[in-house]
């Protein structure tokens, strides 16, 4: 037989067995890539879009208890502190038990930064948040989770800003803050805010009970 012939018979002998790795490893690839896509992860972080701007990251602690309620942490700019709240909590938890178990709600301003509005929508004009946190977030949060009357609001710079501006606008809206890095705020200044929003509603039982004022640029600055 010539070397042209066996050369032919070798191919004639190899082609369908290639053909047969080719369908095989296909397969097997397709067979891994379905199974891939058959695997669910369930999250007890929910992602919830309001609207073009403004967008919610939740996290609710897991409880088969349906009448049990929970304290809510809203932390405004969500994207980069949301985690950091879950985090917190988790580690306080976890074989300690010295935290409560709360909601977190991430607010998340990505949109507005892009849109170079969150400085408008925190300090210049807050009355946008204001009613967004008033008539939307809030009743969302509430509707969809096991929540009680209890309700912070952590905030750092323009967001502690914020905190101070919801403060005095809805005395009753948020029960505690936590401001960080935000405009300094004499005792006397913080009176005269609180008291200047509306003096009818200005009461013991309307009043936070807690704000926290974290100045760097000084000691102290945390008021009770």
């Amino acid at each position: 037989m010539s070397l042209k012939n066996r050369l032919f018979n070798m191919l004639s002998t190899l082609v369908p067995v290639m053909v047969i790795g080719v369908v095989i490893t296909g397969t097997s690839a397709i067979a891994a890539e379905s199974q891939t896509a058959e695997v669910t992860y369930q999250s007890d972080i929910q992602h919830v879009t309001l609207d073009k701007l403004i967008s919610l990251d939740i996290y609710a602690p897991k409880t088969s208890d349906t009448g049990r309620t929970y304290p809510t942490l809203y932390v405004m700019d969500g994207q980069h502190y949301f985690y950091n709240a879950v985090g917190f909590q988790k580690s306080l938890t976890h074989g300690v038990n010295v935290s409560p178990d709360y909601i977190v709600v991430g607010i998340n301003t990505e949109k507005l930064i892009e849109a170079k509005l969150r400085d408008d929508w925190l300090e210049q004009t807050p009355e946008k948040m204001i009613e967004l946190l008033e008539r939307q977030v809030i009743p969302y949060v509430d509707q969809h989770f096991q929540t009680n009357d209890r309700r912070l609001y952590f905030g750092w710079q323009y967001g502690a800003i914020f905190g101070l501006k919801l403060f005095n606008a809805r005395p009753t809206l948020m029960q505690g803050y936590l401001l960080a890095s935000g405009q300094r705020y004499s005792d006397t200044a913080i009176q005269r805010r609180h008291a200047g929003a509306n003096p009818e509603r200005i009461g013991t039982a309307s009043r936070p009970r807690q704000l926290f004022l974290l100045e760097p640029w000084q000691d102290g600055g945390t008021y009770p």
